[in-house]
């Protein structure tokens, strides 16, 4: 009677360990299972084709701060993203290509196309939806823009001149969009210009140099607001 209860007593407990979570039915744990909707990062290589050296952004924070021929953009999250490239040399250019990460690795093809004098981006692992190419304004027609601002009298003469000048493609500098403001004589005229200057800015990361033409506490506080 003993050998039969200390037998069935010895079954059970195999039994019971067999069944605890994380094993199968013979005892080898149990393989776990991805989460499907766990995100995965990934890492974009942006390089030159010619050595070009350039600064990258992404989303508007800089990468980069010294010019390089190969930049790494690492923990990309699977979501769509801007990624801009500055070119110092030939010629400042700036480019802007939207991506949506797909792959472990998106790799990047940059280069300056001296026929086009444009800077050019090129995907070489994913389909991006579109590809926008973008300049920033160059110092001769920037001196140009502020002579014209500069002669006249009145602010809404002014802001009249300026939605010329942002009607094309052309970006501009920080720099250039502070000298831009400083032209205008009220603060009035400035607020208006500043909201219709971020939409054009090269490097929004330092837009705040431009809000220092403000003159008040509040329309400095519009402006802030305005951005985020």
């Amino acid at each position: 009677m003993k050998k039969t209860l200390l037998t069935q007593f010895f079954c059970l407990l195999i039994i019971i360990g067999f069944a605890q979570p994380g094993h199968s039915s013979w005892g080898h744990p149990t393989p776990v299972q991805p989460n499907a909707n766990q995100p995965v990062s990934s890492s974009i290589v942006l390089s030159a084709r010619h050595g070009e050296a350039f600064i990258a952004y992404i989303d508007g924070d800089i990468v980069n701060r010294t010019p390089q021929s190969r930049v790494v953009i690492p923990n990309v999250t699977p979501e769509m993203h801007d990624i801009y490239v500055v070119l110092k040399r030939p010629a400042d250019k700036i480019c802007m290509m939207p991506l949506l990460p797909q792959r472990p690795q998106e790799e990047i093809a940059i280069e300056y196309n001296m026929q086009r004098h444009s800077l050019e981006m090129t995907c070489l692992t994913s389909t991006v939806p579109f590809q926008e190419f973008l300049e920033i304004c160059s110092p001769e027609d920037f001196r140009e823009m502020l002579a014209r601002l500069k002669k006249e009298s009145f602010d809404d003469n002014r802001m009249d001149y300026v939605k010329l000048f942002f009607k094309g493609p052309t970006l501009f500098t920080c720099q250039q969009i502070k000298a831009m403001g400083e032209t205008f004589t009220f603060d009035k005229g400035k607020v208006e210009f500043l909201k219709k200057a971020y939409e054009k800015c090269s490097d929004t990361q330092n837009f705040y140099q431009c809000i220092d033409i403000l003159t008040f506490s509040s329309d400095k506080k519009e402006i802030l607001n305005y951005i985020q």
